[in-house]
């Protein structure tokens, strides 16, 4: 299995996070044991008159630790992130931490825990973090020039300043860039790499291919052309990076600004929808624990359904069909087989029964469902198998529904949005109504989760997922 730059680089931060956690467990209690010979120092270290088990606040401690790193921006960016500024926002992190435990210990005036303990491990922790990215730095390395999180870009402009960041990039395989192609002039290859189109050929030439971030390296572009650039990069839900000699003043803000450098080239970067985040990584770590949890617990009722499919119809138990996911990227989703085996060549008949308006297909009471197939889509047992879709890093609990690949070719800018998130088993769509809502409102739904996306918005949807679907509310 290939990791997408999706699937991989979440892997390389959730094993960050768990890591870093890790570290701040064993150096803490090395600590105490040097110390104390024991635990006892974390719970003395809890506020006077307080009891807190001393696993409880090195625990605490630990969540502290990760805090100040995401606060800093540890977990951000990692593959265009320079070591010298790696190191700086791991030190403000050591500093934060500094200040927290010493803070903590003065105002709650706990004379019993060592003033050289905040020292201690706050210069302790960020020394061995420095050295455990280091380490995770050489084996993802390692993991790129074997192809493996490649991220894809298309390089807007063939001047100088387009050429310069090509030749950083295809001469650095460890960052994992994989230029699609370029956007400018008549030449049909650039450095033996194809030339798409022109620049006014943005918006087709995104729609077409499969791009996770855009670099716009032409400076001496008209501010006409950038802004086209930005809308365009902005309907796919593309991130922008805009070399900063290739903009005279801000041409507009289309989304979420940022400073920085790609591969040496000092841009802006612009980016709708969730940015790179602590949220994000406890939204991946939900993902794995449910579709891990799920799979387990609910191993024998997927024995008994693919008994009662077997039964009920010839054919096989799993209906797999491709999908289009994160930036128009295809995969294979699971399903249990709720038709009759050759429903996708029958599927010329029954297309005037269409219920919905838009590029979907969708028939409450299709004749091609079998009996115990329209039990498993009225209690929505059909989608369970997706849990593992979910576990592979393809799907998450939460998303906009992922389109057949038929649909997308339909799709005009606005509904191609929908693809610069990962796709979920449930989303707003799936507990508002489902069939009963126009293809219009659906994508308004969606679009709504990205741009109010949060943990929060994530657990109230699962929340309303169970009554929508006992209810049949939302079928």
């Amino acid at each position: 299995m290939t990791l997408t730059v999706e699937g991989s680089i979440a892997v390389f931060r959730r094993w960050l996070l768990l890591g870093d956690g890790f570290l701040a467990l064993v150096m803490g209690a090395a600590v105490s044991w040097f110390r104390y010979s024991s635990l006892e120092g974390w719970g003395r270290i809890s506020p006077p008159g307080v009891a807190v088990p001393p696993l409880v606040s090195l625990l605490a401690f630990a969540f502290l630790w990760v805090f100040c790193l995401a606060l800093c921006g540890a977990y951000h960016r990692h593959r265009f992130l320079s070591r010298r500024e790696e190191a700086r926002r791991i030190g403000m992190a050591g500093l934060l931490l500094l200040g927290g435990l010493g803070g903590y210990l003065y105002f709650t005036h706990n004379l019993e825990v060592s003033r050289s303990l905040p020292p201690a491990l706050s210069l302790g922790l960020t020394g061995a973090t420095l050295l455990g990215r280091y380490a995770g730095r050489s084996w993802l390395a390692r993991l790129r020039r074997r192809g493996y999180n490649r991220c894809r870009v298309l390089i807007v402009g063939t001047g100088e300043e387009a050429l310069r960041f090509a030749r950083e990039v295809l001469a650095r395989p460890e960052l994992g860039v994989e230029v699609v192609g370029f956007l400018d002039g008549e030449r049909r290859s650039v450095m033996g790499l194809p030339v798409l189109g022109r620049m006014e050929d943005i918006r087709e030439v995104l729609s077409r291919e499969v791009v996770d971030e855009v670099i716009f390296a032409h400076p001496g572009a008209g501010q006409e052309l950038v802004a086209e650039v930005m809308e365009a990069s902005a309907a796919e839900g593309k991130t922008l990076h805009l070399s900063v000699q290739a903009v005279s003043r801000d041409p507009g803000r289309m989304g979420r600004l940022a400073v920085g450098e790609v591969a040496g080239l000092p841009v802006l970067t612009y980016s709708l929808g969730p940015r790179e985040s602590l949220a994000l990584l406890v939204k991946r770590a939900m993902d794995v624990a449910g579709a891990a949890v799920g799979l387990t617990l609910l191993s024998p009722l997927f024995l008994l359904i693919a008994l009662l499919i077997k039964l009920d119809s010839p054919g096989p138990v799993f209906f797999v069909q491709e999908r289009v996911g994160l930036h128009g990227r295809r995969f294979r989703m699971y399903k249990f087989r709720s038709m009759v085996a050759d429903a996708e060549r029958r599927l010329s008949e029954v297309a005037h029964l269409n219920e919905t308006s838009g590029p979907v297909f969708k028939v409450r009471d299709d004749p091609r469902v079998t009996r115990v197939g329209r039990f498993l889509r009225r209690t929505s047992l059909d989608e369970l198998p997706q849990l593992w879709n979910v576990l592979r890093g393809e799907m998450s609990l939460v998303g906009p529904r992922p389109p057949l690949p038929r649909e997308v070719e339909a799709y005009g800018p606005r509904e191609r949005r929908r693809l610069m998130v990962k796709p979920g088993i449930t989303c707003l769509w799936q507990v508002n109504g489902r069939h009963r809502i126009p293809f219009d409102r659906w994508v308004e739904l969606d679009l709504e989760y990205i741009e109010r996306w949060s943990l929060w918005l994530d657990l109230k949807i699962l929340a309303r997922t169970i009554p929508a679907v006992l209810g049949r509310t939302g079928v």
